[in-house]
């Protein structure tokens, strides 16, 4: 590299770093971050993220983000979803990770349903509850009524509510609401072991259309639909990732990144097509007979189990 090449690497990284707030840059990549893997490991890399259809398994869009979380993410992804399918989806179901007031408002507007758990939803289905019965966990929201009700029966109130400022620069002040209830507390004979003051207050970040979801997500008809994205979202992020091997892509720079991305969902998407329009369903069945077939084949022992 010349010199003139060499001081405007430099000043990218200088602009990449301030960007990302993060202490280093790879100098190979400075478009990429510092980011925790599964397993809790710090590495270099983008958040790769995909939109995927829950009837056909066609991935609608894939999305490749700076950002080492999932927080801000939702609403550009389902824009590019819109952008490929040509018409808003009737519901979008996502993780905990995109749970949050910004991207609820944004569904909400579009006049699309969120499937979308908060984080102490995510626990219970986790089996991660607090073992205190006395915790908030413990503490059950009712929307009509827009109140809570404790473990001991009895009804906490919405008080009043603060605004707070933003923990980010161009997102939306947080509204705070309090529950309590000063009457049945002070004659409540657990209330030393709910709580250290005079009464027990349950606070919430949260708005109106927040607070829908959290009980709509306490539904059967919620908890139904979220679970089919163990089949169909998860399952053709899991092929990206085993067979076409993106965790070790030899790419350079984010746009790079996205267009082997989206030539690996193309390819994905062809093999559904194929199948769909041949009628093969990949039936647990038909997984076992294949597996079988090669095992007999190659003479090498059947260890898989597949749920």
């Amino acid at each position: 590299m010349g010199c003139e090449e060499k001081i405007e690497l430099l000043y990218e990284m200088n602009t990449q770093i301030t960007m990302s707030g993060q202490d280093t840059i790879p100098v190979n990549d400075i478009e990429a971050r510092w980011m925790q893997n599964k397993d809790g490991q710090s590495q270099i890399s983008y958040n790769i993220q995909s939109a995927v259809d829950t009837t056909t398994k066609l991935i609608c869009t894939v999305n490749i983000t700076q950002n080492p979380t999932d927080h801000d993410e939702l609403p550009e992804i389902v824009e590019k979803t819109i952008e490929n399918i040509k018409q808003d989806p009737k519901m979008i179901s996502a993780d905990t990770g995109y749970h949050n007031t910004t991207s609820i408002e944004y569904l909400h507007k579009k006049g699309i349903t969120p499937i979308i758990p908060d984080r102490k939803q995510t626990r219970k289905e986790q089996g991660k509850i607090s073992t205190n019965p006395y915790h908030k966990d413990h503490f059950q929201y009712n929307y009509k009524e827009d109140t809570y009700t404790c473990p001991e029966k009895q009804t906490l109130y919405f008080k009043y509510q603060y605004e707070r400022p933003a923990k980010k620069e161009g997102k939306p002040n947080r509204i705070e609401r309090k529950y309590m209830n000063y009457e049945a507390c002070k004659n409540c004979p657990a209330r030393q072991k709910c709580t250290k003051s005079n009464h027990r207050t349950i606070s919430e970040f949260v708005n109106e259309n927040t607070l829908k979801l959290k009980q709509y997500m306490d539904t059967k008809e919620a908890q139904n639909e979220y679970k089919k994205r163990g089949s169909t979202v998860e399952a053709p992020f899991g092929i990206l990732k085993i067979f076409y091997n993106y965790n070790n892509l030899r790419t350079h720079g984010i746009q790079q990144t996205e267009n082997i991305m989206n030539l690996c969902a193309l390819s994905h998407n062809i093999k559904r097509l194929y199948n769909i329009k041949h009628n093969i369903l990949n039936e647990i069945t038909e997984i076992d007979n294949f597996l079988e077939k090669l095992s007999t084949l190659f003479e090498t022992e059947l260890i898989a189990t597949i749920k």
